[in-house]
């Protein structure tokens, strides 16, 4: 989670950021959705991660570029949103969001398991 808490404080930073990576798309994609959610959420009042997305790749093509790019990109969006929350019973949110880390975890080896599957079926 230290990649968040780096991106929460380019995020709250004074000015207009500068974010590259190697091809431009891959962790640069995922840092722009999630400031793109971040600042429609606190215009709007709404989260609508399919229009960011859209709009996102309307100026940077090919970014986000798979399932973990974009749940990353709304964890990072929902750990900035919930850091000015302040919430009475702490220790049911921390069980809430293990429970939810274990379940990302799962299906992350169930996504990496079939595609092992279809690459060893397409062999």
């Amino acid at each position: 989670m230290s990649t968040i808490r780096i991106r929460l404080k380019v995020l709250n930073e004074p000015g207009t950021p500068i974010i590259h990576c190697s091809n431009g798309t891959k962790r640069t994609g995922t840092f722009a959705l999630s400031a793109y959610l971040i600042y429609d959420a606190a215009q709007t009042g709404v989260i609508d991660m399919k229009s960011a997305l859209v709009a996102l790749r309307d100026s940077r093509i090919g970014c986000i570029q798979d399932c973990e790019d974009y749940a990353f990109s709304s964890v990072v969006m929902f750990e900035y949103m919930a850091d000015g929350i302040k919430i009475q019973k702490k220790k049911n949110v921390h069980e809430d969001y293990m429970d939810m880390k274990r379940r990302w975890q799962v299906i992350h080896v169930q996504r990496a398991s079939a595609v092992s599957n279809q690459l060893q079926a397409a062999n």
